[in-house]
């Protein structure tokens, strides 16, 4: 009897927790939730289809939209069908592949002749997404070549998306190992998004983060045996913070010594671009698509990233 009360006071405890969580939705639940309406200019509006929720990544580009065609690129005009002796490169990536610098730097590099450039960068996405969208969706494509562009701040993981309702559109982004997370209660349950929320604010140092990791590593060990099984090859460019190297925050630096580690031992070839980043900084050229984005590069740096791979041994 006294168990059954004890049990009882602790379900109430918990309901009038959730009741006030939602109220009031205090910093710990907000800071792992973005709430949007989906208003005529967002890439979700069903009108503009740019984007889509997906279960399985979050979110994905809506193909045959108005954005990327049906075959899950931005739009080209090369057919679908192989042309004998021209090699095709896909490029992978979050939105420094998608806006195409790099991409036209191999175009400028290597030319129009013997190759053909398939953009299949997603902004936003993360290293699983991306893995996930080319095993999902790409495979018609039959490319020889596959370039990765991983970005530092790939260290993220993919985000739960659903509608609410009252609320629209919400992501919850708790920078947490996707394995060590219940989608379900993410979207039910405002004290389990109390309790992830505490979890994923914790030091840079934590299991959590570790776990992150590991899903990287993961991904890139699946694309790797994706791309051999179709008979691609894979190589992945891992591209800086656009400011010195020495100017890194620590858990930046140990993050990139981290991503190399990992290629390194899954046998992938990579190449670092931190070096022709603070070759492109002495020489005080401007290397940002906008002054201050450290993130997005401009044509010219862009140029100088494929004109280093060639230096270092880089063939397409």
């Amino acid at each position: 009897m006294r168990l059954s009360a004890v049990a009882l006071g602790l379900v109430l405890i918990a309901g009038l927790l959730e009741a006030g969580l939602r109220i009031f939705e205090p910093a710990m639940v907000r800071r792992i939730g973005v709430e949007q309406r989906i208003g005529e200019k967002s890439p979700f509006h069903p009108r503009r289809r740019i984007m889509e929720l997906d279960g399985e990544n979050g979110y994905r580009p809506v193909l045959g939209g108005t954005t990327y065609d049906e075959r899950g690129t931005l739009p080209n005009d090369y057919p679908l069908a192989r042309t004998e002796g021209v090699r095709r490169l896909l490029f992978l990536g979050d939105s420094v592949t998608k806006r195409g610098r790099i991409v036209e730097g191999f175009r400028t590099v290597f030319g129009e002749d013997g190759f053909e450039y398939w953009n299949a960068g997603v902004e936003a996405y993360a290293t699983a997404q991306e893995v996930s969208y080319y095993r999902r969706f790409l495979e018609p494509l039959g490319e020889d070549h596959v370039i990765l562009t991983f970005h530092m701040n790939d260290f993220l993981t993919t985000p739960i998306s659903f509608f609410d309702p009252e609320k629209g559109l919400v992501f919850l982004e708790p920078n947490l190992a996707v394995r060590e997370l219940s989608p379900w209660l993410l979207r039910h349950c405002y004290l389990y998004r109390a309790w992830i929320s505490m979890r994923s604010g914790l030091t840079e140092d934590t299991k959590s983060k570790a776990g992150v990791e590991e899903d990287i590593a993961a991904s890139l060990h699946e694309l790797a045996d994706l791309t051999r099984a179709r008979g691609s090859r894979l190589t992945v460019l891992v591209f800086p913070l656009l400011f010195p190297f020495e100017s890194w925050r620590p858990v930046q630096q140990k993050r990139h010594a981290k991503v190399l580690g990992i290629l390194q031992a899954a046998g992938i070839e990579t190449y670092d671009l931190v070096p022709p980043m603070e070759a492109a900084l002495a020489e005080s050229l401007d290397i940002w698509q906008e002054k201050g984005d450290v993130y997005h590069p401009n044509e010219l740096f862009g140029e100088r990233c494929v004109r280093y791979l060639v230096e270092s041994g880089f063939r397409p």
